[in-house]
């Protein structure tokens, strides 16, 4: 199984820990966009049109009346999209995609990102390059052929000083190269290799103006910019010698985010409801408006003027003045009953019907039933701003939303139990093996952590020093998360060592050593399965489903989400939630769909069993099977555990397992074995099981020196020297 490296960021505070994973499931899925997507560009081949726009959106027409949306390309916001003369390029997410009609596209992982520069001159793509990790990052521009070689731009002209990192906008106007970025020096060269300096601009200090455009006509250049709520006008003939003029052109509503065009000689100007034209670039008079009264996303295409939104989409003729329009873009977006009202319990969600009044409760978002609450506690309950909610089989545990002081107690009608008041804010509670549990933070200083306390009676809270998270339970299994306690914190570093602490048995654990060896992702509880999240180091998003927190089904899902590791809330409601027979994770704008009947059918093995070494459960990427009474067990974990050293033999399917005194030779499908040269019979041969060479665990373990005891009523197999 694929190595994974994840970042678990809650609230900006890192934890480093060791991963969750098991074996893979084939499991089928669905992905949509919460709401459509607003479009940011356009490009046009001659033949066919292409837009692309936030959370990947792409769509392509040939008339700009017939649309198709091109899904499950690219997840991340599309800002720029070019035709090179042979192909659309766009780069997205540090992804470069590519196509010849727009519908059928090709990825490939690039360095790059880009900016509204991104173009293609000379038969190679302008990028920005960025190097290093935050807050030392050094952003480059350059050319690239096929976004794995990068010739950068050098820029450094005699006579100015350069900002670190300066990174410029590159314009090609009038065959001549400029250079715009963080300084007050306009660069201008004839190769991109020998810098110039323009005449310095008179204009106002750089953080109280915009550009708004940058232009060449009649032999000038022109800059237009917004300054101090102005819109002012730069002119200059002459790249070494002239002198900028400065005109301030009276538009009535400018604006910083206002859109200006140049084609067919003329400007144009568009602000939302305020659409204006000039043949001078000084004189600006009114335009007719579309049909719905404004002007959303003026993108200039191939010297046509287009507006392209999910309302309408509109293009300005020139000759006329007037506007062709049609209905908008039709999107592929995710649909789900509207609930209002609605909250987590920990076995089900509870709403107040705002027609009926009734307290409803439903397992699923769509069949909802009277709880028998009265509306009189329903109200004293929601009046609290309940958001973090946990069922304990015989009490609701209460918090307040956004990390409130107070925890309640409500008994099933939800009438108040008790209270308690803490020294801090509640970012998590959970109840588990009769004890009550909360997590202490601070939501105005934005720490997550300040101590996991515990009570057994709701009255008397104690510390628990090694708990970094409140536990997780289903009702069969509980996890824990620790760290090693060197003094209470307010701040858990990636340095600090922990564990994964599995149940045993009578509220006994054991430290779970995953096969896969990666930081943890945040495990949640979801009705009764452990659900989690993981996004390895090349932004490949996985999601693990779970019976007990061991063993989980791997799911990795196709496509650039690792935006996704940006946000991660406490509230399993937040992150994954039931909808009918599907289980739903929900954020930065996606929706992504399993079958909860395809996950139950996955995840529900039949007597899983459990094996320990020392005080360690294993947690392997493919759970142990049975077969003829006898425990197959992965082989390289299991033994290199064990101290032992596994040759594999590719060719011959077979294996040497070396210990301290003896070795072992075994082949696939074959019950004889070779212990230091004999051959003994083994009860079953070893064997290939989703790719993994399962071998017998007593026999192998035994003829190395160790005793294997087995403890039927848990179901785990102990190895012991």
């Amino acid at each position: 199984m694929k190595k994974l490296i994840i970042t678990w960021l809650i609230i900006g505070v890192y934890f480093a820990c060791t991963s969750v994973h098991a074996f893979t499931g084939d499991l089928s899925y669905t992905i949509a966009r919460e709401s459509a997507s607003a479009v940011f560009d356009c490009a046009y081949n001659g033949i066919i049109y292409v837009v692309v726009g936030e959370k990947g959106f792409i769509a392509v027409s040939e008339d700009l009346t017939n649309w198709t949306e091109v899904s499950n390309v690219c997840y991340s916001d599309i800002n720029k999209i070019l035709w090179d003369g042979s192909q659309f390029v766009f780069i997205s997410n540090y992804n470069v995609y590519r196509s010849y009609d727009g519908y059928n596209w090709t990825g490939q992982s690039c360095k790059y990102s880009a900016g509204n520069d991104f173009a293609f001159i000379n038969g190679k793509y302008l990028v920005r390059n960025e190097e290093g990790t935050l807050p030392m990052v050094s952003v480059t521009v350059g050319l690239t052929s096929d976004f794995n070689d990068f010739e950068e731009i050098a820029i450094n002209p005699e006579g100015v000083s350069l900002i670190n990192a300066f990174a410029p906008q590159i314009y090609v106007l009038n065959d001549i190269y400029f250079a715009l970025g963080r300084t007050k020096n306009i660069l201008w060269s004839q190769d991109m290799k020998t810098w110039n300096i323009m005449p310095l601009l008179n204009n106002e200090e750089d953080t109280t103006r915009k550009r708004l455009l940058f232009t060449y006509s009649n032999g000038e250049y022109i800059l237009y910019f917004y300054e101090r709520n102005t819109l002012v006008r730069y002119v200059i003939d002459s790249l070494e010698n002239g002198n900028w003029s400065k005109t301030i052109v009276d538009i009535s509503g400018a604006d910083k985010d206002a859109t200006l065009l140049h084609t067919g000689g003329k400007f144009y100007y568009f602000i939302n409801y305020n659409a204006y034209a000039s043949n001078d670039g000084i004189n600006f008079e009114r335009m007719t408006l579309p049909s719905k009264g404004y002007v959303g996303v003026a993108l200039l295409v191939n010297d046509k003027i287009v507006d392209i939104s999910k309302e309408a989409i509109c293009w300005y003729d020139a000759e006329t003045g007037n506007w062709l329009e049609n209905d908008g873009i039709a999107q592929n977006i995710h649909q789900e009953p509207f609930v209002e009202n609605l909250y987590w319990t920990g076995k089900e969600y509870i709403r107040r019907n705002l027609e009926t009044g009734i307290i409803e409760m439903t397992t699923d978002k769509v069949h909802f039933y009277d709880s028998g609450i009265t509306a009189e506690n329903y109200q004293a309950f929601w009046e609290r701003y309940a958001y973090k909610i946990q069922w304990t089989g015989k009490h609701y545990l209460v918090t307040a939303e956004y990390g409130g002081n107070k925890i309640w107690l409500y008994d099933e009608l939800l009438n108040l139990v008790d209270e308690h008041t803490f020294d801090g804010d509640i970012m998590d509670l959970a109840f588990s093996n009769e004890t009550y549990y909360v997590r202490l933070g601070s939501v105005a200083n934005k720490v997550a952590f300040a101590g996991v306390y515990s009570s057994r009676n709701f009255k008397d809270w104690s510390l628990e020093k090694n708990l970094i998270e409140a536990p997780k339970s289903n009702g069969k299994s509980t996890i824990l998360t620790e760290r090693e306690y060197t003094g209470l914190q307010t701040y858990i570093s990636q340095t600090d060592v922990t564990r994964v602490m599995y149940e045993v048995n009578n509220l006994n654990f054991a430290e779970i050593a995953y096969e896969t060896k990666t930081t943890i992702p945040n495990i949640q509880v979801i009705g009764d399965m452990y659900v989690k999240r993981t996004v390895d180091s090349n932004g490949n998003l996985s999601f693990g489903f779970s019976n007990d927190g061991v063993y989980f089904v791997e799911i990795p899902i196709q496509g650039d989400f690792a935006f996704l590791a940006n946000t991660m809330y406490n509230g399993t409601d937040k992150m994954f939630y039931i909808l009918g027979d599907k289980i739903i994770y929900n954020q930065s704008g996606w929706y992504i769909t399993f079958d909860i009947n395809e996950i139950r059918n996955a995840i529900n093995i039949e007597n899983p069993t459990y094996v320990r070494v020392g005080d360690k459960i294993l947690g392997f990427d493919t759970p142990p099977v049975i077969e003829n009474d006898r425990t197959l067990v992965p082989l390289r974990f299991i033994f290199e555990t064990l101290g032992a050293k596994v040759d594999w033999d590719g060719e011959t399917q077979s294996a040497l397992v070396k210990g301290s005194n003896k070795s072992i030779m075994f082949s696939i499908n074959d019950t004889n074995a070779r212990v230091n040269g004999q051959i003994k019979q083994m009860d079953v041969p070893a064997r290939l099981i989703d790719s993994k060479t399962m071998v017998p665990l007593r026999f192998l373990s035994e003829e190395l020196g160790f005793t294997v005891s087995w403890d039927e009523g848990n179901r785990i197999a102990t190895i012991s020297e």
